[in-house]
Formats: C-alpha cells, sequence, structure tokens
C-alpha cells in the first residue's frame, strides 16, 4: 500500500487546560492571532515609513534606477503556555505567496528564496521603519526555488521551544529575500485573504516527555484506530474502524481502505476538485499541504530515534 501522510489539524484553544486532554497525548496548537499578532514590512525607499497598520506585506530587493526599493517582513506571534509534562515536537510557521507588486520597481521572474532569521532586537508594527529594524540572525530555514504563488513555511520548532520555556526572548521572525522577485504575503490585518490560513499562522506540536506508544498520543498500539498518527480521541466519523486523521475516505465507511489507483483517496471517495482554494503544494488549503509535510517529517524523525 502506498505511505500516505494525512494530517489533522485539531484546533486547541490557547487557554485549554491540559486536564481537558488525555495525560501522554499530542497536543496541537495552531497560532492564528489576527490582529492581535504584530507584523510589518519595511520599506527601504520611504525609510522612516511604519507599515504595521497595512494589510499588505512583501520580501525582495528591488532597484529601479539606483533607487532601493527592497522590502522585509517581520513577524510576530504570542506564545501560548506548553502543556503540563509536554515540550515542542514541531513547529511550523507559514506565509502564503499570494500576489506580486509592480509598483516598488519591475518585479524579477527569477525564482525567488525565501529565508527565515530569528530577530535580535525589540520591536513593534507600531514603531518599525526601515531604518530603526532590528538586528536579525544567519538564517535558520531558506525556501529556494520559488516560482510562484505557493504556502512557504519556516521550520522553527528549536526557536520556538525557547521562546515557550523562556530560554529565548521572543522577538518573531524577520523573512528576507535577496531575488528581485517580489513575494506578497497578507498580513495578520489582511481583509482580503479569505481565510485565516493564508495570514501568517504558526502550527505547534507538543509531545509528552515520557510517552511509550509509537505516535505518542496516549493510545497503546494495540488498540489505537491509527497507530502512526497522533489522535489521542479516536476520531471516526464514518464508523469503519480506521480513524479519521489516517481514513483515505473519512466520510464514507470503508474498513478495507481500497485505493486502486494508489492516491492516498479511497475508491469510495470521488475525488472533488478545489475550488477557490490557493495553494501551490498539491492544490489544497494551505493548514493541508502543510500536513503532509509535517506528517512525513515527524515520521522520519521518529525513524531517526
Amino acid at each position: 500500500m502506498v505511505a500516505r501522510f494525512y494530517f489533522h489539524l485539531t484546533l486547541v484553544l490557547l487557554l485549554l487546560s491540559p486536564a481537558a486532554v488525555p495525560s501522554g497525548a499530542l497536543i496541537e496548537v495552531l497560532v492564528q492571532p489576527g490582529p492581535a499578532g504584530e507584523d510589518s514590512a519595511p520599506y527601504a525607499f520611504i525609510p522612516t515609513l511604519k507599515r504595521g497598520n497595512r494589510e499588505t506585506l512583501y520580501t525582495f530587493q528591488a532597484f529601479d534606477g539606483g533607487t532601493n526599493h527592497s522590502f522585509e517582513t517581520y513577524i510576530k506571534f504570542p506564545m501560548p503556555a506548553a502543556p503540563a509534562n509536554h515540550r515542542v515536537d514541531y513547529a511550523y510557521i507559514w506565509v502564503y505567496y499570494d500576489f506580486n507588486v509592480e509598483g516598488f520597481g519591475e518585479s524579477g521572474t527569477e525564482p525567488a528564496e525565501m529565508r527565515c532569521h530569528e530577530v535580535l532586537g525589540n520591536w513593534t508594527e507600531a514603531d518599525l521603519t526601515w531604518l530603526n529594524r532590528p538586528p536579525i540572525s544567519a538564517p535558520f530555514d531558506v525556501w529556494d526555488g520559488i516560482g510562484g504563488f505557493q504556502l512557504l513555511f519556516c521550520d522553527a520548532r528549536d526557536l520556538v521551544q525557547g521562546w515557550i520555556d523562556g530560554s529565548r526572548p521572543n522577538r518573531g521572525i524577520a523573512l528576507t529575500n535577496p531575488t528581485s522577485r517580489s513575494i506578497g504575503i497578507h498580513s495578520f490585518e489582511s481583509t482580503t485573504a479569505g481565510s485565516a490560513h493564508f495570514q501568517p499562522s504558526l502550527l505547534i506540536g507538543f509531545e509528552p516527555i515520557d510517552g511509550d506508544d509509537f505516535d505518542a498520543d496516549g493510545v497503546s498500539d494495540d488498540v489505537d484506530n491509527c497507530p502512526l498518527d497522533p489522535n489521542a480521541l479516536q476520531d471516526d466519523f464514518d464508523s469503519d474502524g480506521v480513524g479519521d486523521v489516517c481514513d483515505n475516505c473519512p466520510t464514507a465507511f470503508n474498513p478495507d481502505q481500497a485505493d486502486g489507483n494508489g492516491d492516498g483517496i479511497g475508491d469510495i471517495c470521488a475525488p472533488v476538485a478545489p475550488t477557490g482554494l490557493r495553494c501551490g503544494l498539491l492544490g489544497i488549503e494551505p493548514f493541508a499541504a502543510l500536513g503532509l509535510v509535517v506528517g512525513a517529517r515527524r515520521l522520519r524523525r521518529r525513524a531517526q530515534r
């Protein structure tokens, strides 16, 4: 059977009590603060301009007739508290490259490169400008070969763990792009994104420190309806004995998981082409595309332990 990494986001309220989930469970927290988050994209051409209330963020380097029209993006999320006896297993910050700009000099057509940096000095979106932007670290993650609109993410596990346990001050991240291809991103203030998933988002997976089942969801492998994918609540919408997070057709009863063409979608499910959803990775919503990456990386990391 073709290996399939299907990921189900469990939205956990940031104020959720640890007693509300089984001890030993993997807990996923999706941080989408909207306007409560801080972000801005300072602009070199108007170095004193404060852009913290704008709906758009950009990152690129461009010069028009010798005039610098470069942008950098700064993003800062509020941090949830770690559940008792859990640590960060994975943390992904994602943005969605959804538009270009032509008004800041001609946008290049070369593949872009998004670099993810830790911000090393204090800033606020109300005051950030090109002149006072704080120093940043060397890139801790790089996404290169960007040729079109798509989800882009930074693997920020160690950084987020430090922000949560207090060993590193939370000054957020900076996104830079050394190419002239303009990457346009929806900000926390965006009212045109169409979905919170197209605004900057942070997905954190907390794993139990002393978990002993394979997927660390608090359910023994011998009774777990998805032994390779964390699903502490054992949700099974169609009651076919296969948990929703690993069911290749979670809305229709198919205990045999038949998949004749090996595309990861059960034969009993008629695939429906996405409408109005934009994502360069597999044509699905950003959080689902990110889930495929997270699932694959988690299994690979566990195999290396």
